[in-house]
């Protein structure tokens, strides 16, 4: 039987193999991993662009990345961005994730053994032989110490999304926060628009969205929860949403009905508002700042 060698000189990418052969990894997890080493070296990565030239989907992406951090082969950490760096929203936040060429652990070995062989190193240079004064010191000849294999790193930036006007989370953060509020949607929703409505009338940018949620949101709106606001008579809700329509005639983005008024601030981000719910002049009065509008 002929054998046929090819020499392989473009096109091809070299892998640990240990990666490919760890059974706690999915191929889903491997294969990003190996298409990530396949790129060059200053390749960047978004999560949204490795959802938009695979059949995966950005939480599946996300999923895989968790896999290989486990393994040892990614990091995570958060980055701050400078002002006008990112739509000059100074202290945006961004996540990068490096993808190494093998397991962090691994790393830890070839350091230790480059240490050892150093010491050996030092421990033979110093037994120098001398016969005589006149005589040349001579030294073993020394095996250098095996070499580190370069560390290939690769980025891939998580990217966030406005959930709500001014507040920027990461599909991660969304993730955790959902959990934290054992899965309830709705209070979900009502921490997004208690920091939304908080960040208008401070007229503030930027900053840990994630944190700030964390670190009051969520307890405020536990508060709000267990402890509503008194419901308005209808008849002063209807001289509000008057004086409203007087103000502003015909605005495109604020429509009525019977008993409710109901604001356009953005794309996919209406708020209907009935003249009997709970803190009916706060909430018209926070849509009127999202749309820059003062009553």
């Amino acid at each position: 039987m002929s054998v046929i060698k090819v020499r392989i000189q473009k096109d091809f990418t070299v892998l640990y193999n240990g990666v490919l052969e760890n059974t706690s990894l999915s191929f889903k997890a491997k294969g990003l991993w190996a298409y990530c080493m396949s790129r060059p070296d200053d390749w960047d990565f978004h999560v949204t662009h490795l959802a938009t030239i695979s059949k995966e989907k950005e939480r599946s992406i996300y999923a895989a990345l968790d896999e290989l951090i486990a393994a040892g082969l990614v990091t995570r950490e958060q980055k701050n961005l400078a002002k006008g760096e990112r739509q000059g929203r100074e202290g945006f936040q961004q996540v990068e994730y490096t993808i190494y060429a093998y397991p962090q652990e691994i790393k830890e070995m070839f350091a230790q053994r480059r240490f050892a062989d150093a010491q050996v190193a030092d421990a033979q240079n110093a037994a120098l032989v001398s016969t005589d004064s006149h005589q040349e010191l001579k030294r073993e000849q020394i095996t250098p110490a095996a070499s580190v294999p370069p560390l290939r790193r690769k980025v891939v930036s998580e990217e966030k999304t406005e959930v709500s006007p001014r507040v920027w989370l990461t599909m991660t953060q969304r993730e955790e926060l959902f959990k934290k509020c054992l899965k309830d949607t709705a209070k979900v929703k009502a921490c997004y628009q208690k920091l939304s409505d908080w960040k208008i009338s401070k007229n503030m940018e930027g900053g840990n969205d994630y944190l700030t949620i964390l670190n009051w949101v969520i307890t405020a709106v536990e508060t709000d929860i267990s402890s509503p606001r008194s419901k308005p008579s209808p008849d002063i809700s209807k001289s509000i949403v008057d004086q409203i329509k007087a103000k502003f005639p015909d605005h495109r983005d604020i429509s009525y009905g019977y008993n409710y008024i109901e604001f356009n601030s953005g794309p996919m981000n209406c708020t209907h508002i009935k003249f009997t719910d709970g803190g009916f002049e706060e909430q018209v009065r926070n849509c009127l700042r999202k749309m820059e509008l003062q009553l």
